[in-house]
Protein backbone atom coordinates (compact mmCIF):
# COMPACT_ATOMS: atom_id res chain seq x y z
CA UNK A 1 0.00 0.00 0.00
CA UNK A 2 1.43 3.41 -1.28
CA UNK A 3 2.34 5.72 2.34
CA UNK A 4 -0.73 7.93 3.68
CA UNK A 5 -3.36 6.62 1.67
CA UNK A 6 -6.24 4.41 2.77
CA UNK A 7 -7.46 3.68 -0.81
CA UNK A 8 -7.21 4.77 -4.77
CA UNK A 9 -10.36 5.02 -6.67
CA UNK A 10 -10.93 7.10 -10.25
CA UNK A 11 -7.72 6.18 -12.00
CA UNK A 12 -6.65 8.57 -15.31
CA UNK A 13 -3.81 8.60 -17.73
CA UNK A 14 -3.08 11.57 -18.90
CA UNK A 15 -3.68 11.72 -22.97
CA UNK A 16 0.27 11.55 -24.04
CA UNK A 17 -0.06 9.06 -21.58
CA UNK A 18 3.04 10.60 -19.41
CA UNK A 19 1.07 11.01 -16.84
CA UNK A 20 -1.13 8.69 -13.90
CA UNK A 21 -3.06 10.26 -11.52
CA UNK A 22 -6.23 8.97 -9.16
CA UNK A 23 -7.99 10.40 -6.70
CA UNK A 24 -6.50 9.07 -2.76
CA UNK A 25 -8.50 9.10 0.01
CA UNK A 26 -6.03 9.49 2.77
CA UNK A 27 -5.59 7.68 6.50
CA UNK A 28 -6.67 10.98 8.10
CA UNK A 29 -9.98 10.77 6.65
CA UNK A 30 -9.25 13.57 3.91
CA UNK A 31 -9.07 12.91 0.20
CA UNK A 32 -6.24 14.73 -2.14
CA UNK A 33 -4.92 13.73 -5.67
CA UNK A 34 -1.93 11.44 -6.39
CA UNK A 35 0.13 12.76 -9.44
CA UNK A 36 2.98 10.08 -10.57
CA UNK A 37 2.93 8.84 -7.39
CA UNK A 38 3.42 12.34 -5.67
CA UNK A 39 0.47 13.33 -3.03
CA UNK A 40 -0.98 17.12 -4.08
CA UNK A 41 -0.53 19.14 -0.59
CA UNK A 42 -4.78 20.38 -1.12
CA UNK A 43 -6.76 18.17 0.91
CA UNK A 44 -10.39 18.22 0.93
CA UNK A 45 -13.56 16.57 2.88
CA UNK A 46 -14.78 15.25 -0.63
CA UNK A 47 -12.79 15.24 -3.87
CA UNK A 48 -14.02 13.39 -7.74
CA UNK A 49 -13.63 13.67 -11.38
CA UNK A 50 -9.82 13.60 -11.67
CA UNK A 51 -9.94 14.47 -15.65
CA UNK A 52 -6.90 15.99 -17.34
CA UNK A 53 -7.65 19.01 -19.54
CA UNK A 54 -6.55 18.62 -23.26
CA UNK A 55 -3.43 20.83 -22.59
CA UNK A 56 -1.93 18.77 -19.47
CA UNK A 57 -3.70 20.26 -16.74
CA UNK A 58 -5.18 18.38 -14.01
CA UNK A 59 -8.32 19.07 -12.66
CA UNK A 60 -10.25 17.77 -9.29
CA UNK A 61 -13.38 18.76 -7.77
CA UNK A 62 -13.38 19.36 -4.12
CA UNK A 63 -16.05 19.92 -1.13
CA UNK A 64 -14.51 21.23 2.04
CA UNK A 65 -17.03 22.84 5.08
CA UNK A 66 -19.39 21.97 2.45
CA UNK A 67 -18.77 24.05 -0.34
CA UNK A 68 -17.17 22.79 -3.95
CA UNK A 69 -14.80 24.26 -5.66
CA UNK A 70 -12.47 22.86 -8.50
CA UNK A 71 -8.51 22.41 -8.32
CA UNK A 72 -6.06 22.68 -10.81
CA UNK A 73 -2.64 21.39 -10.85
CA UNK A 74 -2.74 21.42 -6.94
CA UNK A 75 -4.49 24.81 -6.68
CA UNK A 76 -8.26 25.58 -6.02
CA UNK A 77 -10.15 28.09 -7.18
CA UNK A 78 -11.19 30.98 -4.60
CA UNK A 79 -15.06 30.73 -6.59
CA UNK A 80 -17.38 28.23 -4.91
CA UNK A 81 -20.17 26.29 -5.20
CA UNK A 82 -23.19 24.68 -3.66
CA UNK A 83 -22.84 21.86 -5.84
CA UNK A 84 -20.12 21.21 -9.21
CA UNK A 85 -21.55 19.06 -11.35
CA UNK A 86 -18.57 18.36 -13.65
CA UNK A 87 -15.72 19.61 -15.39
CA UNK A 88 -15.59 20.37 -19.02
CA UNK A 89 -12.91 21.48 -21.53
CA UNK A 90 -13.67 24.29 -24.65
CA UNK A 91 -12.05 24.11 -28.14
CA UNK A 92 -9.50 26.46 -25.83
CA UNK A 93 -8.62 24.32 -23.27
CA UNK A 94 -10.72 26.45 -20.53
CA UNK A 95 -12.02 24.69 -17.81
CA UNK A 96 -16.12 25.58 -17.32
CA UNK A 97 -18.02 24.01 -14.23
CA UNK A 98 -21.23 23.84 -14.99
CA UNK A 99 -23.12 24.19 -11.60
CA UNK A 100 -26.40 23.51 -10.46
CA UNK A 101 -28.49 24.65 -7.52
CA UNK A 102 -29.56 22.45 -4.54
CA UNK A 103 -32.95 22.72 -5.15
CA UNK A 104 -33.30 21.16 -8.81
CA UNK A 105 -30.69 18.42 -7.79
CA UNK A 106 -32.75 17.19 -4.68
CA UNK A 107 -35.79 17.30 -6.64
CA UNK A 108 -34.35 15.05 -9.53
CA UNK A 109 -32.71 12.94 -7.25
CA UNK A 110 -36.05 12.52 -5.58
CA UNK A 111 -38.20 11.47 -7.88
CA UNK A 112 -39.49 14.80 -8.52
CA UNK A 113 -41.97 14.11 -11.55
CA UNK A 114 -41.34 16.50 -14.56
CA UNK A 115 -44.32 18.65 -14.73
CA UNK A 116 -43.90 18.82 -10.74
CA UNK A 117 -40.36 20.39 -10.76
CA UNK A 118 -41.65 22.70 -13.46
CA UNK A 119 -44.05 24.27 -11.36
CA UNK A 120 -42.02 24.78 -8.63
CA UNK A 121 -39.33 26.15 -10.72
CA UNK A 122 -41.51 28.06 -12.62
CA UNK A 123 -40.59 26.83 -16.18
CA UNK A 124 -41.79 24.42 -19.12
CA UNK A 125 -41.82 20.79 -18.86
CA UNK A 126 -40.20 20.79 -22.37
CA UNK A 127 -36.65 22.78 -20.30
CA UNK A 128 -37.22 20.37 -17.11
CA UNK A 129 -36.80 17.69 -19.59
CA UNK A 130 -33.79 19.16 -21.43
CA UNK A 131 -32.46 20.28 -18.33
CA UNK A 132 -32.28 16.87 -16.53
CA UNK A 133 -30.93 15.11 -19.49
CA UNK A 134 -28.18 17.67 -18.96
CA UNK A 135 -27.51 17.16 -15.38
CA UNK A 136 -27.61 13.05 -16.50
CA UNK A 137 -25.03 13.70 -19.18
CA UNK A 138 -22.89 15.65 -17.23
CA UNK A 139 -22.93 13.04 -14.37
CA UNK A 140 -22.15 10.17 -17.15
CA UNK A 141 -25.77 8.52 -15.89
CA UNK A 142 -28.48 7.35 -17.75
CA UNK A 143 -30.63 7.34 -15.52
CA UNK A 144 -32.98 9.95 -12.68
CA UNK A 145 -31.94 6.51 -10.55
CA UNK A 146 -28.28 6.14 -11.20
CA UNK A 147 -27.78 10.14 -10.81
CA UNK A 148 -29.22 9.46 -6.82
CA UNK A 149 -26.81 6.87 -6.53
CA UNK A 150 -23.69 8.64 -7.85
CA UNK A 151 -25.09 11.68 -5.39
CA UNK A 152 -24.84 9.11 -2.62
CA UNK A 153 -21.48 7.63 -3.73
CA UNK A 154 -19.92 11.03 -3.87
CA UNK A 155 -21.55 12.51 -0.67
CA UNK A 156 -23.52 14.92 -2.55
CA UNK A 157 -26.61 14.21 -0.50
CA UNK A 158 -25.95 14.03 3.32
CA UNK A 159 -27.27 15.16 6.53
CA UNK A 160 -26.05 18.66 6.02
CA UNK A 161 -28.59 18.69 3.30
CA UNK A 162 -31.77 17.16 4.69
CA UNK A 163 -34.17 18.70 1.94
CA UNK A 164 -32.34 16.27 -0.61
CA UNK A 165 -32.59 12.73 1.47
CA UNK A 166 -35.83 11.21 2.03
Amino acid sequence: MLPETAWQEEWQISPDCESFAAVSALEDGTFTVRLNGALWETRTDKMYNCQFAPDGRLTALSQSDGEWAIVVDDAESEEHADYLWGTRFNKAGTIAVPMQTGMEYGMLVDGAHTTAMAKELGVAPTTVRTHVQSVLTKLGVHSRLEAASFAMRHGILDEEHPALVR
